[in-house]
């Protein structure tokens, strides 16, 4: 079958043109895999990605109004109880701007979701999918290797090389079905999807991340134990042939960057010589992330609220999904995601019989991708990072689209304004946010009381940049500068930063003590491995405070024992 043949891309992926709900979930697959595989292309865009890269579902959902299945009532009732959960919790959350804004994205994420679930009946629509994943993490490890974005970036494409790996996790568990389900008397896509196989596969040593090779390997046990006879035999041939050669072309690549490479991920875990180490100081967020949640145990804090947890965790991650949800979103919100999880993972335990005989191999495949995610999601990012987020809410969504509906649709979004509605408003602050993002980054003629400065007070979703603001101001205008200082020093979420700026203001007024206060704060907040630099400012900023005070009292002094005229 060619591209260029009679029915060009979809008789390509299998669509038969003769049947109504094919050609229906053509279009929607094909803008979910355009979406998925322009991932990495997306990072390099200047603007807030984890935050905006969600609205590329826009296209797929939009596609998608028309194409909707029958659900079942509790899983309807469920989205709709997260859903609600997670606006309250933005609500009534400390950074309101801040969690409305990840609220959307998580929302348009989860729209993707319900796409996929309602063309998950279709094969070919998943192929088409799959192929889309696999493209984007193939050209993700390409472009690191190249150093694309390097030039900006802690890390090319990625910021960093755990994002890497999550990225080549999702490729890694969605290019095996496509290899699996390609006959062989199609050579040439064979040989095409082994070639993307062992780049991606290649791609996840290279990462030398622990938490998505363990998140692979209990995909694989449970493909293995629940699929069929000649499902296991392809993962016995495949699964140590892919193994071996990721593991052997990955090391000539060596480690331009910090932490690349297995050897590198084996040596960490070798040399470790505690729990916490092991576990790269996760346990420590674990403990920390549980007792902020504490404080408001039942509607959470918010989402995104993890970044203004004090002091500074390294970058301040739950790495558990767990913790993530009880933290933003409380017990309220954190049930029905868990069971939505759980209702997703329940295919595996599905007879056979309950299932069609089409598309039971994507079944037990998604089914088993999902657990692996989630397994993965208990040790790290993958319910916060959209790298690697969207494609496993597409997986999740083809897991639950499976199953045979027991009763008429519930939430489907075709069906329902509220939902149309939300997902506007959801669009509406993400522009906003991302227009905030922009200007404060490239504004380069804005002034204290203009609109941007204005908008950004009533709706701080964002002050990354708001220091190029400050300085500009705080030469003519120390004190409006000093007041907006004081505001980022709540509003912000790198609030250490901005207590340094205070001090730095106070010093050039000589104003030592308040300078001091504004060092402790600062002290209180920063991350241990910055808390020697804060703790050098402060001993010079004690030391002037005690030379000023020497010399207000030398000078004192000599004024009382100065002789009367």
């Amino acid at each position: 079958m060619s591209l260029l043949s009679p029915g060009g891309v979809p008789a390509f992926f299998g669509f038969d043109e003769r049947d109504p709900e094919a050609r229906s979930c053509f279009g929607p697959a094909a803008a979910l895999a355009l979406a998925l595989a322009v991932l990495p292309f997306l990072l390099l865009l200047l603007v807030d990605t984890d935050r905006t890269v969600p609205l590329a579902f826009l296209p797929a959902v939009w596609l998608g109004w028309k194409t909707s299945k029958p659900a079942r009532r509790a899983d309807a009732w469920l989205l709709a109880w997260a859903v609600i959960a997670m606006i309250v919790s933005a609500a009534f959350a400390p950074h309101t701007a801040r969690a409305l804004v990840m609220t959307s994205a998580v929302g348009w994420t989860l729209a993707g979701t319900l796409v996929a679930r309602n063309i998950a009946g279709c094969p070919a629509a998943i192929r088409l999918v799959l192929t889309g994943i696999v493209t984007g993490a193939m050209a993700g490890v390409v472009m690191v290797r190249l150093g694309a974005g390097a030039e900006r970036m802690d890390f090319p494409t990625y910021w960093s090389a755990r994002l890497l790996g999550a990225h080549q996790f999702a490729g890694a568990i969605s290019v095996l079905p496509l290899l699996f389900f390609i006959p062989p008397s199609h050579r040439a896509l064979r040989i095409l999807a082994t070639l993307a196989a062992v780049i991606i596969w290649t791609g996840l040593a290279w990462s030398g991340s622990r938490a998505p090779a363990m998140g692979l390997a209990v995909t694989l046990i449970l493909w293995f134990w629940r699929g069929s006879s000649v499902e296991r035999r392809f993962l016995l041939l495949w699964v140590p042939v892919l193994s071996v050669t990721a593991l052997s072309l990955s090391y000539p690549l060596g480690t331009p960057y910090a932490q690349l490479g297995w050897w590198n991920a084996f040596t960490r875990t070798a040399h470790a010589t505690s729990v916490e180490a092991i576990s790269s100081e996760r346990t420590h967020f674990w403990s920390v992330t549980l007792k902020h949640a504490l404080t408001s145990p039942w509607i959470g804090h918010g989402a995104d609220n993890y970044l203004y947890i004090h002091p500074n965790q390294n970058g301040n991650q739950p790495h558990n999904v767990l913790l993530q949800w009880f933290l933003e979103y409380g017990l309220f919100g954190a049930v029905p995601l868990v069971l939505l999880v759980v209702r997703g993972m329940s295919g595996l335990l599905t007879p056979a019989a309950h299932t069609g005989m089409a598309t039971r191999p994507f079944n037990i495949w998604a089914c088993s991708a999902l657990a692996g995610a989630a397994a993965y999601g208990l040790f790290d990012g993958v319910f916060y990072h959209m790298i690697v987020f969207m494609p496993v809410a597409v997986i999740a969504g083809f897991a639950i689209g499976q199953r045979n509906p027991d009763g008429p649709a519930g939430f489907v979004i075709r069906n329902h304004a509220i939902g149309r509605g939300l997902l506007m408003m959801a669009l509406g602050f993400l522009l906003l946010h991302n227009w905030l993002y922009l200007v404060l980054i490239k504004g380069s003629n804005i002034t204290p009381d203009s609109p941007p400065a204005r908008i950004l007070r009533i709706f701080p979703s964002s002050t990354y940049g708001l220091n190029f603001w400050i300085e500009r101001w705080r030469a003519t205008q120390p004190d409006v500068a000093m007041e907006w200082i004081k505001w980022a020093e709540e509003a912000s979420i790198a609030q250490g930063s901005f207590h340094v700026y205070a001090a730095q203001l106070y010093i050039w007024k000589k104003d030592y003590k308040s300078a001091e206060m504004e060092m402790l704060r600062c002290l209180g907040k920063v991350h241990y491995t910055e808390r020697p630099d804060v703790i050098e400012v402060l001993a010079n900023v004690r030391r002037l405070a005690a030379e000023q005070a020497a010399k207000a009292a030398s000078e004192s002094s000599s004024t009382q024992t100065a002789p009367s005229p």
